[in-house]
């Protein structure tokens, strides 16, 4: 029975919570907890048997090797709780990812006075993590699987030590503010909508004429593009489908309406404008994201994308 754990509880389930916090966090004495583990509490069996034993056959040399003993057992548990103390815990956010892929939280250890410090062991919802940490910051990765889109948030970790011999266990629970947004699993390629906006008057007229007339260039093809628009010549030469762009297409902006995706479920509609926002910045087009409470204006780019992915991830939540 791992030193945590009474009866089946865990200690940890007595302590005092704490609120989520976005760290650094310092581990002082008042963060830091401790307690003997299964061979600690052996020992202290065998220390006890050698002074019985020694005070009933009146062995002055027992004694001295319970003492000894138990001295050397205190100054493990000494260091083993100096191995924690004093040390700067950050956890970053993790980057945006999309449902079914791991999210990764960086972590930031920082040994701010005192040696180096052995045999740390994170642990949360993911892998365990082992590492040292000499002097200066120490860097590793939390990866958490996901499963839905929404707000991941890392929740409770736990940073503990055994070292050095073992016999006692330091372990500190951490609560960060550290999330994920995971955005909804794009849906299989579907076709885009047609352009479901442009500028208003006699000036959308004017360059909707010009924009025929003049060629801008080509871009790669996407599903629900005309084959008319297909630069035939220049496809065959690279082997990948390209297609004609011109001057005045930007008056058009695509409409990725929520409310225009009938017969399905939440989710799959949340899917298939996942896509469609994926497939339009790849065509650099400009398009709008119209959902239930949520509308997000004509845009392109990477911060745009970034804003109708994220408006997606926490629909309804």
């Amino acid at each position: 029975m791992r030193g945590e754990k009474v009866r089946g509880f865990k200690l940890e389930n007595l302590l005092p919570k704490r609120e989520a916090e976005p760290g650094p966090i310092i581990l002082d004495r008042h963060r830091i907890y401790l307690l003997p583990t299964g061979e600690g509490v052996a020992c202290g069996f065998i220390v006890l048997a050698l002074i019985l034993g020694s005070a009933n056959y009146n062995t002055s040399l027992g004694m001295i090797l319970a003492f000894l003993i138990a001295g050397i057992a205190l100054m493990g548990m000494i260091h083993t709780h100096r191995n924690l103390s004093g040390l700067s815990v950050t956890v970053y956010d993790a980057p945006p990812v999309f449902a079914g892929s791991p999210a990764h939280f960086k972590v930031s250890i920082e040994n701010l006075e005192g040696p180096d410090r052995y045999s740390l062991t994170i642990s949360g919802s993911g892998p365990r993590i082992v590492l040292d940490c000499p002097k200066g910051a120490t860097n590793s990765t939390m990866t958490v699987d996901t499963a839905k889109r929404g707000i991941l948030p890392l929740g409770r970790i736990t940073l503990e030590t055994g070292h050095p011999m073992r016999l006692f266990r330091a372990w500190s629970p951490l609560n960060f503010t550290a999330v994920a947004v995971v955005y909804p699993s794009p849906s299989s390629p579907r076709p885009l909508p047609e352009a479901g906006e442009a500028v208003s008057g006699e000036e959308s007229g004017r360059q909707a004429k010009r924009g025929v007339e003049d060629f801008a260039g080509l871009r790669d093809y996407v599903p629900g593009d005309s084959l008319s628009r297909v630069h035939w010549k220049s496809s065959a030469r690279s082997g990948t489908l390209s297609v004609k762009e011109f001057h005045g297409e930007g008056a058009g902006v695509l409409l990725f309406d929520f409310n225009s995706l009938k017969g399905m479920g939440e989710e799959a509609r949340l899917r298939v404008l996942c896509r469609w926002i994926l497939d339009a910045e790849k065509a650099r087009l400009h398009y709008r994201l119209n959902l239930p409470g949520v509308s997000i204006p004509a845009g392109g780019g990477p911060a745009h994308k970034s804003r109708c992915l994220s408006a997606l991830a926490g629909y309804g939540l």
